[in-house]
């Protein structure tokens, strides 16, 4: 008797074994399946820091819904300084923050979360793309030019399905943005044929530099001087600095990020380059005003080192001297670098192994489950 049970465990673990790596192959494809949809989240939401989409479209703390001449000192400070710490967290991606153009007027950005009434929860995937690529709404009309649409214009397309699968996941927040700003007119440009866009990020250094320092963080918005009649960028001075930004911290300069060793950054170490991505801190330790410092403090190891290949190595070297700015004493801040430690993703195995051990037991289980119903209870004779 004990011999035929003994056969019988062993004749499971010999299904066990068999019927093992079918189960473990269901199990990490499904896995792979969750990861990989994962993953395009994650991808999605980084994209969204880095490219200060949040920044943006995150609306002010309520302390801060007064006009801005009304605000206090340390508010003025935190707007110049450090940004970041006036925006409600608790409503993120909800709209509502204004941005004052001076003789453009005031433009509020818009309500991005999931809601169906205010947000995009009722946009398609190839409406949300058309405002990312062309600045077009869903209503057929132009979104303002402080859209950064023609950057993301050459995003690659595994970026823009990321971006779209994170802000799919965003929780509804109901906030009724008003357009505040006439709609411009004039040709919408059609978006490119499916096999002419750019399908993967670029894995070069160099290339990848370029496209997050040109496309995702739109530097040249700030870094390159504009013509004060067309209001077009200066190609010729791209990322070579000038443009003047005046408010209450007074008047300063985008600075010339080239690598023009006398004008821009060319004798700049890469470690001096990492403390201004990361902590908005100049070579001498003053903050610098204005700088999105804050959003760009999550840019991976990876993603940085690039960035500064190519403002080091594959951007030409532009001549351009930028005035001393005249900046209030409020908003001289010096402050020391903090030690930023690199970002990295640990790849977890766990849930497989878990998956596979469980597949394991199941069967297993299920055998003591067969011998016991095999074995009779003895009878008296």
């Amino acid at each position: 008797m004990l011999q035929r049970h003994i056969k019988s465990f062993l004749i499971t673990i010999l299904f066990a074994m068999a019927l093992l790596p079918s189960l473990t192959h269901i199990y990490r494809t499904q896995a792979q399946d969750t990861t990989a949809d994962e993953a395009l989240i994650k991808r999605g939401e980084y994209l969204t820091n880095i490219a200060a989409c949040l920044a943006c479209h995150t609306p002010y703390k309520a302390e801060y819904n007064v006009p801005p001449d009304q605000w206090t000192p340390e508010q003025l400070q935190t707007i110049g300084l450090h940004a970041d710490d006036a925006l409600d967290h608790d409503r993120r991606f909800a709209g509502g923050r204004p941005f004052d153009l001076g003789p453009g007027g005031v433009v509020v950005s818009a309500n991005i979360t999931s809601d169906e009434a205010t947000g995009l929860g009722s946009w398609t995937d190839a409406e949300i793309e058309a405002a990312l690529r062309i600045g077009v709404s869903k209503d057929g009309t132009r979104l303002h030019g402080i859209m950064p649409y023609r950057n993301y214009y050459t995003m690659a397309q595994d970026d823009i399905q990321a971006i779209i699968a994170y802000l799919r996941t965003l929780p509804a927040i109901e906030n009724k943005v008003e357009r505040t700003w006439a709609p411009g007119e004039g040709a919408v440009p059609e978006l490119l044929p499916e096999g002419e866009l750019l399908q993967s990020v670029p894995t070069e250094s160099v290339k990848l530099g370029e496209y997050l320092v040109n496309t995702i963080m739109s530097c040249g918005d700030c870094h390159t001087p504009v013509d004060p009649v067309t209001f077009a960028p200066v190609m010729d001075k791209w990322l070579a600095g000038g443009q003047p930004y005046e408010g209450p911290w007074g008047i300063v300069y985008a600075a010339n990020i080239t690598p023009h060793e006398t004008t821009g950054i060319g004798k700049w170490t890469p470690a001096q380059i990492e403390a201004v991505f990361r902590s908005g801190v100049r070579l001498d330790g003053r903050r610098l005003v204005l700088m999105p410092w804050q959003d760009y403090v999550t840019i991976s190891a990876e993603d940085l080192a690039a960035s500064i290949d190519y403002l080091k190595n594959g951007l030409a070297a532009v001549d351009n001297e930028i005035p001393a700015p005249a900046i209030e004493d409020l908003f001289l801040q010096t402050v020391e670098v903090p030690e930023v430690a690199a970002q990295t993703i640990a790849t977890d195995n766990t849930p497989l192994i878990v998956g596979g051990i469980a597949a394991v037991a199941i069967v297993l289980l299920l055998g003591g489950v067969m011998m016991m119903r095999r074995q009779k209870p003895a009878t008296a004779k």
